[in-house]
This record gives structure tokens, C-alpha cells and sequence, in this order.
């Protein structure tokens, strides 16, 4: 093991040893607690990336106010912008049509990138002010929509080739009958449609989707696995094109499909027998520093967002998978499989965690990777479920995911459900984004929570360090029995419960509920949580009497670490060939759309930020901030130690040298 997969080991191990609990013990997963206690810092805190609250497309997306928005689905690895024809891949019978664009009339399936079209559509009508795309890597993609692809097919006769740089003028009328398919005429195409990533357009694109199983997923376009030092190269080249036509946008990758992806790229024989594990602890190390390596080569970064794809493989006792089932016992361990992301105490019931344990918790290893490896590369978790979107136990999950991304500095998240019926996890975002249904959210920066008990949770957010008004979403994991939660806030001020919303487990509805329910303690507030229940209780802070008139006002900036996580800028292509536009398209009812977007950046600064395009800074460390205030030993206790030190290694040199038997 070389010195950098070393360094990042320790890293790994120094984030372990140090993650809050959180409101976590180690008591079994069946016990119901009926008392729990949680302090809040409110002098303590952290930046929030408003972008952990994304979605991907999915088809309803009525009643939330997502903050990302990206495309999904195997069938995006080969995906023909010319023409929208895409493979189903082996699970969809390995068919080649235009299923993706199937909401439009016939009459618009030949129009370019139409699949991009509704993506933008709805993110123009939910207002979603980041909108993500995938480019095509794998190599091949759909040559027709002409059905099933077989075995027996002519090698080739049914695929187009990629191609990542055209080497010619770009069109906005693309050439279908040659062979090849262009990802910067691509590109240029959505630039020109709907403007740079910096004035309103994609603001990020992803290099392919789940690589690490495009062998399984294309056995017949994909004669051999993509080994990690060939999707390194690829992943270079692709985004160099990227840049050469919008230096703003984001890039997204490798978008790895599991924990197995992220440790050997999905092929442990390769993994081994090509080399790369006798220097690399992870796939996700050989990337990292593989994409560093190519970004000093060409003089700007080619990799933004590091990320990831989850979706939890826990099991209940009963061997139920917790991502579809749908009983108690199910609810039990879906709400606990969250601590997988963060949790070093933690063990899921699952093959992957049980073997993998020495690669969980799965962020905190992950950014400890990116700091040693790839410093300033931000983290993604682009798509992930937990399961019970209709169920109460689903709200509670997404609850404890997003207050996970927001505590350990995840710059985005994008929800994917695995059902039908996301009702609840709905609820669950909204509690963050929209708890009243006039735009109220967690807000910009958590506070440092920590507490004793795991069938429970504490999140505190504040509005740009204004901790005079504390927002606390509180969970309760019991099934049966109600908890007594008191929440101590370490601080100046005395808090009083102003507002209280509450998560209905019938209705899936935020409901206002009784803030006489809330009691006013010496140091916070106390009160009785229902079983599987989920509360917003909005805080309003006074400085009591006693407090001196003259005292000293600590600024926002100096208590609270807030890191910005803008890119810096490249030069942006002047595409002036082609400025066609494109009709006016209609949206997935059949009315007819036109397009205008006016979001102004996707980085959500401020207009001087922007203007300065400050250079990327490293995401928020997942170590919990040490306080200022700690007080100094005092002189004779440093002596008194180190004596204690000496002595004790004096003892270990004489039983190593002159006791030997």
C-alpha cells in the first residue's frame, strides 16, 4: 500500500473514531425507548447544501418543492439525443425504442434531445433551479427503434458509436444517417438551446450512468467490461469536451451503482489481477487520483462531484428486503439502514454490509477519500431510497437521509423512489423545504446535535446564523410506544416553542399541531412524541433579563464554518455556427410548451459571488467542529502527563530489551 492509500486510510479511520452519535447508543434494534435527550450547540454549526434536497425524474412531482433534478434509468447509457431512440437493457428485454419520449406525439419523437427537452420542461415548471443531464460513455448507443436486439443481430448493425468530439461545426439539425453520435455537438445543442450553465441552463452533466454494470446491463453492444483505468481515460476525454463548450457547467461522476462499485469497480478479478489493489484501499481511490492526475495534465479540474448512486440492501429478521416491503417488521430496520451512511456502530442485515464492513460508515470513508485524494471535489449521492414511500416509516427514513447529506456536507441528493406511492417520503422533504406551504424551510446551516438514543432523532437548523430562531425536525422511530424527548440548547438564549408542524401518519399531510403540548424547561423544551412520528417545532429565542445590556455580539462568521462550493470558471466556447431554435414542444399532457428558463446560476450565491467566481472550496470536513472556548491545561497537569508518558514507555523499553524470556 502506497503512502496516499495509507493516507487515506487513516483519514478513514481518524473520521470513524470521531463521528457524533448523534442520537444513537448501542442497544438492540427491537427496543422501544421511552425517554430520550438531545443537546443542541447553537453556537456551533454548518453550512447546508441546498441541493440535497433533489428528486429524480420521476412522474409526479406535485406538492414538492425540489432543488435538483436529474435524468434516471439504465436506459440513459444509451441514449440517442439525435433521434430518442434508447436500449431497455437485459431487464427491459433488451429493446431499442423511444419509450423515454413516449409522453410526446409521434409527430415530436424525431425532435433532438427531446428526452432533455422534458427534463427541462419540468424543471421550469416545479422551479427547480438545478437541472442535471447524462452523457452517453459507455461507447454505443441506440441505431433504431425497431424492438428487441438480439444475440443473433449483426455485430454493430442495431448501435451507433460515440464520438466526444465532433471536430467540425456544430448543428442543431444533427446528422442521423452517419454512423456516429456526438456528445460536445451534444452539448453545444443545450447550450444554444437553453444558455450556459451560468445564465440558466444544465447546470451539471453526469459522464454515463452505473459503468460498473454496463457489461451486465449491454451484454450485446458490451463484448468486455470497461476496466477502471479504461473508464478513467474515457471519463477525462469526455469531460474536457464538456468544458470546451461550458467551462460553468458542473461534472458529475462515476455515478457507481452500489458499494461494490465504489470498492472494485465491479469486478474483483480485475481489480486484482490488473494491479490496481496493491496500491489503492478503493476503486474510489484509483478514480480520484486518476482524475486528478489528468486535470493538473490539462490545466483545469474535469471532476466537480464525486458520485454515488444507494439504495439499501438491509433485511429484516424475516429476510424481507426493506426497500419494497411493506410491514412492521420491515418499518423497523428501514428507519435504522440509515446509519449505514454514517454510522461506524452500525452492522446492516445485508451480504453488501456484512462483507463491506470495513468500507461503512459509506460517507464519512468517502470524504475522508476526497480530501486525501482529490481535495475540493464535492460529494453526490444522486440517486437513493430507503424504501416505504407510501408508509410512515418512509417519511421517518427520508427524514434521517436528508438530515444525514445535510450533517456530513453531501453537496447534492436526489431522491429515487422505488414505488408508485412516495406520499410520505414527499412529507418528508416538504418538512424541510415547505413545512408550511408558503415556502418555510430547515435553513441554511445545521447545529451540532448530540444525544443518546437511536429510535430517535435531533435536527437543528438556523437561517443564516440567526440563532435567536431555531428550527428542530424530531423524529420518533417507535412502532408502539410514545417518548419523552427533551432537547437542551447550549446558548444565551431562552427559547419558547412558537410554531409546531407535525407529519400526519394517516394523511401523509403537515399538519399545524397544539404548541401547548411543547413545555419550557430551565435550558429548551421537553414533550411527548406519538409512535412513528415526525415533528417540525420552530423556536423563538430571547436573552433573558439578566444578560448585560453591552454584551458582545458574536457575528454569523465568526461561529459558524460556512464553506461556499462554487467552481471556479474556464473559458466558455463562443458556439456561434448554429442558432436555430427548435419548435415549441408540448409537455407530458399534450400541451404545447414553450420554454423559458430563468434561473440565473446553479450554485445558489449571491450576485458578488458569482461576479468573483471564487475557486471551489473543499466541502464542510465530516470531523465535527472542535470549540473555540476549549480551556488550556494548566502547566503542572502537561508536566504531570508527561512524566506519566515517559514512565510508561521507559517500562515498555525494559520489557522489550532486558525481560526477554
Amino acid at each position: 500500500m502506497n503512502r496516499r492509500s495509507f493516507a487515506a486510510l487513516i483519514a478513514a479511520s481518524f473520521v470513524l473514531s470521531t463521528v457524533s452519535a448523534r442520537g444513537y447508543a448501542d442497544n438492540d434494534i427491537s427496543d422501544e425507548t421511552d425517554k430520550a435527550v438531545f443537546t443542541v450547540d447553537t453556537s456551533s454549526g454548518k453550512a447546508v447544501s441546498k441541493y440535497i434536497y433533489g428528486i429524480n425524474d420521476v412522474k409526479d412531482m406535485s406538492g414538492i418543492r425540489p432543488t435538483a433534478i436529474k435524468q434516471r434509468g439504465v436506459a440513459l447509457s444509451s441514449y440517442n439525443w439525435e433521434t430518442n431512440a434508447a436500449n431497455s437493457g437485459v431487464e427491459g428485454g433488451s429493446t431499442n425504442d423511444v419509450s423515454l419520449v413516449g409522453g410526446y406525439p409521434s409527430t415530436y419523437w424525431r425532435t433532438p434531445a427531446l428526452y432533455t427537452e422534458q427534463l427541462i420542461s419540468k424543471a421550469s415548471r416545479y422551479d427547480v433551479p438545478m437541472r442535471l443531464v447524462t452523457l452517453q460513455m459507455m461507447g454505443s448507443v441506440a441505431g433504431d427503434s425497431l424492438g428487441v436486439v438480439s444475440e443473433e443481430d449483426e455485430e454493430g448493425s442495431r448501435w451507433k458509436t460515440v464520438k466526444f468530439n465532433k471536430n467540425d461545426a456544430y448543428s442543431t439539425r444533427p446528422d442521423i444517417p452517419d454512423e456516429y453520435v456526438y456528445m460536445d455537438e451534444y452539448v453545444s445543442y443545450m447550450v444554444n438551446m437553453y444558455g450556459t450553465a451560468g445564465k440558466g441552463g444544465i447546470s451539471g452533466y453526469f459522464l454515463d450512468n452505473c459503468p460498473d454494470k454496463w457489461a451486465e446491463n449491454f451484454p450485446y453492444v458490451m463484448s468486455a467490461r470497461v476496466t477502471p483505468s479504461e473508464y478513467a481515460e474515457r471519463s477525462a476525454q469526455l469531460a474536457q469536451a464538456v468544458r470546451t463548450i461550458d467551462g460553468d457547467a458542473l461534472i458529475f461522476a462515476p455515478s457507481l451503482s452500489n458499494l461494490d462499485g465504489c470498492i472494485n469497480f465491479g469486478d474483483e478479478q480485475e481489480w486484482v489481477s490488473g494491479g490496481y489493489s496493491a496500491d489503492n484501499m478503493w476503486f474510489v481511490d484509483y478514480y480520484l487520483d486518476e482524475m486528478k492526475k489528468c486535470s493538473d495534465a490539462a490545466g483545469q479540474r474535469l471532476l466537480d462531484c464525486f458520485d454515488i448512486h444507494y439504495y439499501t440492501e438491509a433485511r429484516s429478521p424475516l429476510g424481507e428486503d426493506v426497500l419494497t416491503s411493506n410491514d412492521d417488521s420491515a418499518d423497523k430496520y428501514r428507519m435504522q439502514a440509515v446509519r449505514t451512511l454514517w454510522d461506524q456502530d452500525y452492522t446492516e442485515n445485508s451480504v453488501t454490509g456484512l462483507v463491506n464492513k470495513r468500507f461503512t460508515p459509506i460517507l464519512p470513508t468517502l470524504q475522508a477519500s476526497l480530501r486525501v485524494n482529490y481535495p475540493g471535489t464535492m460529494l453526490s449521492v444522486s440517486e437513493y431510497d430507503f424504501g416505504g414511500g407510501g408508509r410512515m416509516s418512509g417519511a421517518v427514513a427520508e427524514i434521517d437521509a436528508l438530515g444525514t447529506f445535510a450533517n456530513e456536507g453531501v453537496y447534492v441528493a436526489c431522491l429515487s423512489p422505488s414505488e408508485g406511492d412516495i406520499r410520505f417520503q414527499k412529507a418528508a422533504l416538504r418538512l424541510f423545504t415547505d413545512f408550511d406551504g408558503k415556502g418555510s424551510s430547515f435553513g441554511s446551516e445545521m447545529l451540532t446535535t448530540t444525544g443518546d438514543d437511536r429510535t430517535s432523532s435531533v435536527y437543528a437548523g438556523t437561517d443564516n446564523g440567526d440563532i435567536s430562531s431555531v428550527k428542530l425536525i424530531v423524529t420518533n422511530q417507535n412502532l408502539l410506544v410514545d417518548k419523552h424527548i427533551e432537547i437542551e440548547l447550549n446558548g444565551s438564549y431562552d427559547y419558547r416553542v412558537e410554531k409546531a408542524y407535525l407529519i400526519d401518519k394517516e394523511t401523509a399531510d403537515i399538519v399545524e399541531t397544539d404548541t401547548e403540548a411543547f413545555s419550557q424547561t430551565d435550558s429548551g423544551i421537553s414533550f411527548t412524541a406519538g409512535p412513528l412520528s415526525a415533528y417540525m417545532i420552530i423556536l423563538s429565542g430571547e436573552m433573558p433579563e439578566e444578560s448585560l445590556p453591552d454584551e458582545t455580539v458574536v457575528s454569523h462568521d465568526d461561529i459558524y464554518e460556512v464553506t461556499d462550493v462554487t467552481r471556479p470558471s474556464e473559458t466558455i466556447r463562443d458556439e456561434t455556427e448554429s442558432t436555430e431554435s427548435v419548435t415549441a414542444l408540448p409537455d407530458e399532457t399534450g400541451t404545447e410548451t414553450n420554454i423559458s428558463v430563468t434561473e440565473t446560476s446553479h450554485d445558489s450565491q449571491t450576485a458578488a459571488d458569482t461576479e468573483a467566481e471564487t475557486e471551489l472550496s473543499e466541502v464542510t470536513d465530516t470531523v465535527p467542529d472542535e470549540k473555540d472556548d476549549k480551556q488550556p491545561v494548566p502547566l503542572p497537569l502537561k508536566i504531570a502527563g508527561s512524566l506519566l508518558t515517559a514512565g510508561a514507555m521507559a517500562g515498555v523499553l525494559f520489557i522489550l530489551i532486558f525481560d526477554r524470556k
